[in-house]
C-alpha cells in the first residue's frame, strides 16, 4: 500500500502580532489525524470489498 501525504507548510507572515494557542494546534492535529484514519479506513474497506 502506498500512502502519499502532501503537507504544504508555509510560515505565516509575522507583520502583525501572531499568536497560535496550543489548543488550536491540538485541534488541527486532531483533524489531520481524523482525515488520515478515514482515508486508511476507506482504502481498507475498498480493498476488502473489491476482493
Amino acid at each position: 500500500m502506498n500512502f502519499e501525504i502532501e503537507a504544504g507548510l508555509k510560515p505565516p507572515s509575522f507583520e502583525v502580532e501572531y499568536e497560535i494557542d496550543r489548543d488550536e494546534i491540538r485541534a488541527v492535529g486532531r483533524n489531520i489525524a481524523i482525515v488520515c484514519v478515514a482515508a486508511v479506513t476507506a482504502r481498507v474497506l475498498v480493498a476488502l470489498i473489491s476482493r
